[in-house]
């Protein structure tokens, strides 16, 4: 007769190797794991910010440049213009008929109409030098000089310092002034050219 007792049935589990779900795989996975770090998330942040930062920063440049580029021509363009209408001056306006009388009341008559239209000449010289170069919209702003400074800078101290002091207006000054003013002008052509490689760049 057998025991009524119960034989305890020990189980043994075997483990499925095979998942039941099977994982990622391949590249497309990887890729995922990647994209989803976050230290990764914050560096295309980052990448991001600085290349819109960057083109803010070149389109402000191009647009300064451009601006800049501007400015020159229209300096170009005024030393362009006071060269020109220095150059088309008559600086020999001395009255011929009263060479021709003679004597010491002729002379001083002559010596007076001269001195009278040389000081017209130059103060005529100096009229068109305001409203050539110093007219340009941003002179105020960009330069605020004296007319006597602006002259120093653009044509030469010496060139003043010759109109001062002579204060005459020889044809030898007006060739100097129109010439020195045409080298300004080639040097701010020069110069717009500059930028204009720049901004190509």
């Amino acid at each position: 007769m057998m025991d009524d007792k119960l034989v305890p049935v020990t189980a043994f589990r075997v483990v499925d190797t095979k998942p039941a779900v099977s994982g990622c795989e391949g590249l497309t996975c990887e890729l995922a794991e990647v994209a989803t770090d976050p230290e990764v998330v914050t560096a295309v942040v980052l990448m991001g910010l600085t290349a819109l930062v960057a083109l803010a920063y070149v389109r402000n440049a191009t647009e300064e440049c451009r601006h800049e580029q501007r400015r020159v021509l229209n300096e170009r363009d005024a030393s362009s213009e006071f060269s020109d209408r220095v150059a088309a001056l008559d600086p020999g306006l001395e009255s011929s008929s009263s060479a021709e009388l003679g004597g010491p009341v002729a002379r001083l008559h002559q010596k007076t109409t001269s001195e009278r239209s040389t000081d017209i000449t130059l103060q005529r010289v100096l009229l068109i030098y305001k409203d050539t170069v110093m007219s340009v919209a941003h002179y105020e702003t960009e330069y605020d000089e004296t007319v006597s400074e602006s002259l120093a800078v653009e044509l030469g101290p010496d060139a003043v310092t010759s109109l001062a002091a002579n204060k005459t207006f020889s044809s030898a000054a007006q060739n100097a002034l129109a010439s020195r003013s045409s080298k300004t002008m080639d040097a701010r052509e020069s110069l717009a050219d500059a930028i204009e490689v720049e901004l190509d760049a």
